[in-house]
């Protein structure tokens, strides 16, 4: 007899946000402009590895960048360098007019961490965020917040992935440490999975 196998969502929250643009949309439109005829895993693999190499394209042009001078870092314009913050915390990476912006890593005094793109001094594009407890986020942020594609990794080994708006799981699947599938999430409802037995 099929039954209904609900584990609690980590985020239990509702919301009523329109759809967030999600990464095989954006794939499927670049396939279609670029006339690229694969579909599926396959296609988006390809998209990824195009969308990759011209991430790096841009990172090569950030490594030609000038060393920050000494002093203060609100006179970081178009430079590389590294800052330490009065309360402990870093920033190693890209400057522009006194902000973080491309790409670097900030470390917080007590150990966090967030590795990637900053655009005016804020988290956006491609990141990673590390916390003490050996929690994880890889993905996309905007202003910020997790927005956008993305896996959360606890330290437990539970994983939510997919696609993130404001900070929660939006239309995403759950897995246990051992990757089954234990729920999900269909514009940011959490889903109960149908089992048999």
């Amino acid at each position: 007899m099929p039954g209904i196998k609900c584990i609690s969502a980590p985020m239990d929250a509702v919301f009523t946000r329109a759809r967030p643009v999600s990464f095989s949309t954006y794939a499927g439109t670049l396939s279609t402009h670029f006339g690229w005829q694969q579909s599926g895993k396959m296609g988006a693999m390809t998209i990824r590895i195009f969308l990759l190499m011209v991430g790096l394209a841009f990172t090569v042009k950030g490594l030609a960048l000038a060393p920050c001078p000494e002093g203060s870092s609100h006179l970081f314009d178009n430079c590389a360098g590294a800052h330490v913050y009065a309360n402990g915390d870093t920033y190693a990476g890209e400057w522009k007019a006194g902000k973080k912006h491309g790409q670097g890593i900030y470390t917080w005094a007590d150990g966090e961490r967030y590795e990637g793109e900053w655009d005016g001094g804020t988290k956006s594009g491609t990141g990673a965020y590390f916390w003490n407890n050996g929690d994880r986020y890889e993905g996309q942020f905007v202003d910020g917040i997790y927005h956008g594609e993305g896996t959360f990794t606890y330290a437990s080994g539970r994983s939510i992935t997919g696609d993130w708006d404001a900070g929660k799981p939006w239309n995403a699947v759950a897995r246990d440490p051992s990757g089954e599938v234990t729920h999900g999430f269909t514009e940011g409802v959490p889903q109960c999975r149908k089992t048999d037995g």
